[in-house]
This record gives structure tokens, sequence and C-alpha cells, in this order.
């Protein structure tokens, strides 16, 4: 997500669980219209900032350990709706080193309507795990997304969908990388996305 605002961040004295903290204000993703620009750059759509807070922990007895949970919240004003409350919780276990890697992450976003509307959860989780070899790096996810045909945001366009994705990285020299990627999801949204692809980044 992008967003304008501002941040602020710091670490929280707490010996080897390396406590870290962000705190984040700022005008939050448009909702009037799906054909506006998500990122409000001057101003916000309503009087409502958004915020977000998290909480992180880099143990020091385990180097490349990462875990954190964060809260977000924000006001939506979709056309012709009411007034919708959001809120996103996340949270994420991260393993990375020089060879293995390991990253998970689970989000839960809650629509609660001001009107007679039910609320809804949508739910998804990822987890993936990639090991290098010399310059190869295959890698696998495994990712989940249930999102409720009654929710007023998303407008059930995607349903449920889950499934693997399999790939593999080549650096094929210092600023070249090479991806191959199959993506079978089964669900609502298997026809935008499943297939084979290819990739070629350059980074500086």
């Amino acid at each position: 997500m992008h967003g304008v605002g501002a941040t602020a961040t710091g670490q929280i004295p707490s010996g080897d669980a390396g406590l870290r903290y962000v705190a984040e204000i700022g005008n939050g993703r448009s909702s009037r219209s799906p054909g506006d620009e998500p990122v409000q750059h001057v101003e916000d759509e309503n009087s409502h900032k958004a915020f977000n807070v998290a909480l992180l922990s880099r143990p020091s007895g385990v180097p490349g350990l990462e875990a954190g949970v964060s809260l977000y919240r924000d006001r939506l004003e979709p056309a012709g709706q009411p007034t919708i409350d959001e809120t996103i919780v996340a949270a994420h276990v991260v393993y990375q080193n020089p060879i293995f890697e390991q990253l998970n992450e689970a989000i839960f976003i809650r629509h609660a309507p001001a009107d007679a509307a039910p609320v809804t959860t949508t739910s998804s989780f990822y987890t993936q795990i990639s090991r290098q070899f010399g310059r190869c790096r295959p890698y696998f996810r495994y990712e989940f997304l249930d999102v409720p045909s009654s929710d007023p945001v998303f407008s059930g366009d995607m349903g449920r969908s889950y499934g693997p994705t399999v790939g593999l990285r080549v650096d094929a020299a210092p600023p070249v990388a090479i991806k191959v990627e199959y993506v079978g999801l089964t669900g609502g949204i298997k026809a935008q996305t499943n297939g084979l692809t290819c990739q070629f980044a350059f980074t500086f």
C-alpha cells in the first residue's frame, strides 16, 4: 500500500527481544469510485485520516528472524453507499539469511458499514520458502484468499482462491535477474492469474 502522510519509527528498550515500533498517519486510500487514483496525493476524500501502528521484534539470539503485528484504520465513503469503517490487522514471521528464506504473512480486513448491513471480514495468508544454489534460487509459495460475497468494498468480485506458485530466479549477472514462475490457483481469480510467466529484471 502506498500513502501520503508521516511515519515515525524507533527502537523500544527491550534487551534481546529487539522491539521496534512504527506509527503512521496519512490520507488513506480513495474509495468513492473504482476509477479514482488509489493514492490520495493532495487531500483525503473525507476528514478522517488513516493511521497505522505496528510492533516488530528482531531477536538478537536468532539473526535474520523478524516477527510483527500491525493495525490499520481508515474510513471509506464509496459512492452511493453508507460510510464504512475499515480495519486491517496483519501479522508476519520472516526468516532470511543469504542462503535460505521463509516468509509468512496473514491479513484480516474488516469492513463495518454505518447502516444495518452486515460486517464482513476478508482473510488472506501466504507462506513462501526458497533457497539459494549458486546463481539459482527456486521458491515455492502457497496463498489463500477469502472475500465474502457480501463485502461492500470488494463487491464479491473475488470469492475464495487458493493454491501454489512455483518459480525459479536466476541471477544471470550482477544487475540482471531472470524469473520463471507458474501460478496454479483454484477459485474466483484463477482466470486472472493462472499461467506461466517469465520476467527479466534490471537493478542498479
